[in-house]
C-alpha cells in the first residue's frame, strides 16, 4: 500500500479491460504515486514515471 507522507490519503482504484489495476495516492508536494499491477508485475511509480520501481514474483 502506498501511503501519503501527510497521512491524509485520497486513493482510488481504477480498472480497464486489460485487468490492469492502478492505485493512485496523493502525496505531499501535490505529486501522485501509482501502483500498477499486471499479472505478477507490480510497478511503483511517480505520476510522470520519472522514478519507477518494478517488482515481479518469480522462481529462483
Amino acid at each position: 500500500m502506498l501511503n501519503s507522507c501527510t497521512g491524509n490519503d485520497n486513493r482510488r482504484w481504477m480498472t480497464n479491460s486489460r485487468m490492469i489495476y492502478v492505485k493512485q495516492s496523493n502525496k505531499c508536494l501535490a505529486t501522485k504515486g501509482l501502483i500498477i499491477k499486471s499479472n505478477d508485475i507490480i510497478l511503483l511509480s511517480d505520476c510522470d514515471f520519472s522514478r519507477t520501481l518494478q517488482f515481479k514474483q518469480g522462481k529462483d
